[in-house]
């Protein structure tokens, strides 16, 4: 740029005329580009001085290096050149220097406050960003809802269709009545005007008759009185063309009122037509009772909508300021007395007294199993170790749900009655095979008595002893089915039992602790079953005769 004063000259005083050609500037990727003559092709009409022709020679040399789309390296070469034509004119060195310190100051001025802008954009960008997750979060919770509404919408639709369709076919139905109905009525008008001119022509008939009969009775009374054969003769043909004339006009009333309809046929028609207008009415008013309902469901499900989304927004603002509470009924279902103990216990409780009340269950059931030794237990509280807990090597204590003691529960009480079932049919059938044996045994007794009779009965009852299982054989055989390992058959066993003498809330953990303890008997078991089932089954037959007097009721009315 240094070299350029050398070539300077005054200007615009050199050339009074414009001093390129106005096809050099274009305009490339929206920015204004000037051209060379080679480029453009169209030669200078006046010539420029040389510093110009210098300058714009030298930026267009070096914005070739450049893309367009650098800005910066751009700025920078106008920056330059623009100092160096401040530095090139000493005349308007100061003002042209103010000028540029000016727009520098303006330039930096803008360039802090897009810096001071940058962290309102981030802040934009994450806002967002949080927008579009709630707007996709949202649109996942409705689009159930709506696709539910929208396949109720579709439903009511097909219903207006259908009806509409119905209605279409009953208007179609009722033109088709009306016109068979007037059909019929001129039918029945004419066969009425038939019947009359048929009654009209009967009593014409009837007083041409009754004047034959008494021309006859005329000219019978005069042959008798005179017995004149030609009279006789032209009465007989007289009545022979009278009766020719009155059966041509039966024959001729028959061919033209064989197809006439009756009367009571008439009215039953009538009233037929009638009940069909009316049910025609009663549909017509079901159909804009439904119409009305359609509109009225639609428009409170545009309420439940508007409330819908009132609600949703309650609850985002809810959700943000409040805190969250856990699943309490979880909870309580995974502590001991399971979630009817836990509900009793809490009923009135915060969530920070609940939170309390559960540290201290587990603090007890902690104290519980560290301090709870069943050795300890068997010899103090009974007087003797039940078979299924009898063992000599070391016990390692189980983990053992409630849950799980109560299934094995379940099961035991299964299997001991479907073996007190097997044992009872056992001995019905030995029973009945001893009842049978016997009575063969009386009747050859009968028929051939021995020398010395001798009873079976004691031996055969001996053979057929009571093979009955007590409980405690029972549940170590139990366990030893489940279990087949002795060492964890044992571990088992002993877990089970520590769940029975810790559980102090469940009536059939309580039931069976007290059976395996002897402090109670089985039969007492099998007696409260019996009596549960026989409660359920008369209040079974409660509710099914309750059913039956109300159906009853119902039919009467």
């Amino acid at each position: 740029m240094a070299d350029a004063v050398d070539f300077l000259e005054k200007w615009p005083a050199h050339a009074t005329g414009r001093s390129y050609a106005r096809s050099q500037a274009s305009i490339v990727n929206s920015r204004i580009v000037s051209l060379s003559e080679v480029e453009t092709k169209i030669s200078n009409l006046i010539p420029k001085p040389k510093f110009l022709e210098t300058l714009e020679k030298n930026i267009a040399d070096r914005l070739k290096d450049i893309q367009p789309d650098d800005r910066d390296s751009r700025f920078q070469i106008f920056k330059e050149a623009f100092q160096s034509f401040i530095y090139s004119f000493k005349t308007y060195k100061h003002f042209l220097s103010s000028i540029y310190q000016e727009y520098e100051e303006f330039l930096n001025f803008y360039k802090a406050e897009a810096q001071k802008l940058r962290p309102v954009k981030e802040y934009l960008w994450t806002i967002s960003q949080e927008c579009d997750e709630r707007i996709l979060k949202i649109q996942k919770k409705e689009k159930p809802e709506i696709n539910s509404l929208r396949r109720e919408i579709v439903r009511l639709r097909d219903l207006i269709s259908q009806l509409k369709g119905e209605k279409l076919g009953l208007e179609t139905q009722v033109g088709h009545l009306t016109q068979s109905l007037k059909e019929e009525h001129e039918k029945f008008r004419y066969e009425a005007d038939a019947k009359l001119l048929l009654i009209s022509e009967i009593n014409a008939m009837r007083m041409q008759f009754d004047e034959i009969e008494v021309i006859t009775k005329h000219a019978q009374i005069k042959t008798n009185e005179n017995d004149d054969p030609v009279l006789l003769k032209i009465a007989l043909e007289q009545a022979r063309k009278a009766q020719s004339v009155s059966e041509f006009e039966l024959v001729q009333l028959k061919a033209e009122y064989v197809n006439v309809m009756p009367k009571n046929r008439y009215d039953m028609l009538m009233d037929e037509n009638l009940q069909l207008k009316n049910d025609f009415e009663a549909i017509m008013k079901e159909y804009e009772g439904l119409n009305e309902s359609f509109k009225l469901l639609k428009n409170q499900l545009n309420e439940v909508m508007k409330q819908r989304d009132e609600s949703e927004s309650k609850i985002q603002q809810m959700q943000k300021v409040s805190t969250p509470r856990p699943e309490w009924n979880e909870v309580g279902r995974k502590l001991p007395g399971g979630l009817t103990k836990w509900l009793e216990e809490t009923v009135s409780m915060t969530s920070q007294e609940k939170m309390h009340f559960m540290v201290n269950q587990f603090t007890l059931q902690n104290n519980e199993n560290t301090e709870f030794n069943l050795n300890t237990y068997i010899k103090e509280e009974l007087n003797f170790i039940p078979l299924f807990l009898q063992t000599d090597s070391t016990v390692k204590p189980r983990p053992m749900q409630l849950r799980d003691c109560l299934l094995i529960v379940h099961e035991l009480w299964l299997t001991r009655k479907s073996e007190k079932d097997f044992i009872k049919e056992q001995s019905l059938g030995q029973r009945r095979r001893l009842l049978t044996s016997r009575r063969l045994s009386q009747v050859q007794t009968r028929s051939h008595p021995p020398a010395g009779t001798q009873s079976k009965s004691p031996s055969t009852h001996h053979q057929h002893r009571d093979v009955f299982k007590s409980f405690d054989e029972f549940l170590n055989h139990f366990f030893k089915q489940i279990y087949g390992i002795e060492q964890i058959r044992i571990e088992w066993a002993h877990t089970f039992y520590s769940m029975l003498v810790k559980e102090t809330h469940c009536y059939k953990l309580i039931e069976l602790k007290k059976i395996i303890d002897n402090k109670m008997d089985e039969e007492c078991h099998w007696h409260f079953e019996s009596w549960i089932k026989s409660i359920e089954e008369q209040i079974l037959l409660f509710i099914d005769s309750n059913n039956n007097n109300n159906n009853s009721s119902m039919n009467t009315c």
